[in-house]
């Protein structure tokens, strides 16, 4: 019965795939992929039901899967913006890279010309690695700065702190010699990444060791992972992509394969939701259970793809030139997400700017990279004018008073607004200020304009020249 199921399905998959594609070439199956990543990631939040763009892009994301078309492709674009524009300002720094890549692939279906997924997105290669390249590149300059290096603060040891799944790596009680090479060498595999990527030969180094990182990192953000790993994907030569896929057609069939799984998937993080709002089940502990999981998944995935490479002496096969095809305007939203990277060194958000477990303090008095001065040119006073939490009903707020650390005001205003936060106390220009009702301070519930509600967010910092601790 199964197999007469399973032919049924490779049959009516191939009908739809030949149509559409004529064959699944290594930029369709960057298509499945690709939208399979997004269905992943509404999952791992366990927010497919916050709002209506969150099943719609589930229902239309598996239909892309198993019936490929063009506009079901722009489709799920769309509502992936949509997601991600009801989520702001509080989603992950992935999630909002993901956005700026969507944003492009949209802006190549509409202007470049191409009659179908696959020729967009190889016109998009260049721009599309460009963005993978620059996400490490960027992550690695906010980490160059004297909280990161320092034993005592670094993210490297203390973001065992932070999630409990790493407490079984004794990295605090370690010498401190120790502690500093292996923190240094974190950096420095984080740097040797993206100048791997780039060169020609080198790019499978680049995928091992980024893979690694990500595998190890899983255990508190796996969907990040998935991102880079589809990214990845674009970074092989040809003749390894297409010796991938046949070898993977001829056993179970690449559309079928992504399809099936995709939607097996999504049942079991659909049947996890419903544990999580009827049982109550912790959040942290599926979430935890999910990481586990995909680290043993991804862990087999990784030894297979080496034992392909190596078998097949593909390991120094050079990669196809990334030389742009693309009008120079193209590259206008890539450069835009770069540069809202940097914004808080110009006085503006501090999170969603892949900044995050890096130790960088920008706030005033705590300024702490070591090459970019704290001088520059300040586009917004929002890091200058903080308060210090005290005590609040709202839990985010809570943990922020009980570590004693403050917050920019336009941070506290947005918490407040998003979630029940009163009584309410902070300190704000020395004087302590409580809040029981909304008319105890008016100022605190002030609409805030678009722009400041979607799109900046800051992250809580030490007070005074403390050192930066860990954060998200």
């Amino acid at each position: 019965m199964f197999e007469a199921f399973d032919a049924t399905v490779q049959q009516w998959l191939s009908r739809s795939v030949l149509k559409t594609h004529r064959a699944p070439g290594p930029f369709f199956v960057f298509s499945l992929l690709w939208i399979a990543m997004h269905l992943m990631h509404i999952h791992s939040n366990f927010s497919w039901g916050y709002s209506a763009a969150h099943p719609l892009l589930l229902i239309v994301g598996l239909w892309y899967l198993f019936q490929p078309s063009t506009k079901l492709f722009v489709w799920s674009l769309l509502l992936a913006l949509g997601v991600i524009f009801t989520e702001l300002p509080e989603i992950d720094n992935h999630w909002l890279f993901v956005g700026f890549i969507d944003i492009t692939m949209l802006l190549g279906f509409l202007f470049l010309k191409e009659h179908d997924v696959s020729s967009v997105l190889k016109r998009l290669r260049p721009v599309l690695c460009f963005y993978t390249i620059s996400l490490y590149v960027i992550s690695v300059i906010h980490k160059l700065n004297t909280d990161f290096f320092n034993p005592s603060t670094s993210c490297v040891l203390h973001i065992q702190e932070r999630f409990d799944v790493f407490q079984m790596i004794p990295l605090l009680s370690a010498p401190e010699p120790i502690q500093r090479i292996l923190i240094l060498g974190v950096w420095l595999l984080l740097a040797a990444v993206p100048l791997c990527l780039a060169m020609r030969r080198t790019w499978f180094i680049a995928i091992v060791a980024g893979a690694v990182f990500h595998i190890v990192s899983a255990m508190y953000v796996w969907a990040f992972a998935v991102v880079m790993f589809v990214l990845y994907f674009l970074f092989f030569p040809k003749r390894v992509q297409v010796s991938m896929i046949q070898r993977i057609e001829k056993r179970t069939g690449v559309v079928s394969g992504i399809a099936l799984i995709t939607t097996f998937i999504s049942v079991i993080l659909m049947a996890q939701v419903f544990v999580y709002h009827y049982i109550h089940v912790p959040l942290d502990t599926l979430k935890i259970i999910d990481a586990k999981i995909f680290g043993i998944i991804a862990t087999i995935t990784l030894i297979l793809f080496i034992r392909f490479i190596i078998r097949n002496h593909y390991t120094f096969t050079p990669r196809e030139s990334l030389q742009s095809s693309v009008p120079f305007w193209m590259w206008i939203v890539p450069f835009l997400f770069v540069a809202q990277c940097f914004s808080p060194y110009a006085g503006l958000k501090t999170t969603t700017t892949l900044s995050m477990y890096s130790n960088v303090r920008t706030e005033a008095g705590g300024f702490n990279h070591l090459f970019i001065p704290n001088t520059l040119p300040q586009l917004g006073t929002y890091q200058r004018d903080a308060v210090r939490l005290i005590a609040s009903l709202n839990p985010d707020l809570q943990e922020m008073a009980d570590l004693k650390l403050k917050l920019p005001w336009v941070g506290l205003q947005q918490q407040v607004q998003r979630k029940a936060s009163l009584p309410l106390k902070f300190e704000r220009g020395g004087e302590i200020i409580t809040v029981n009702t909304r008319s105890d301070y008016p100022e605190l519930f002030a609409r805030l304009p678009l722009l400041q509600r979607k799109f900046l967010n800051f992250r809580p910092f030490s007070p005074g020249d403390l050192p930066m601790i860990c954060m998200w």
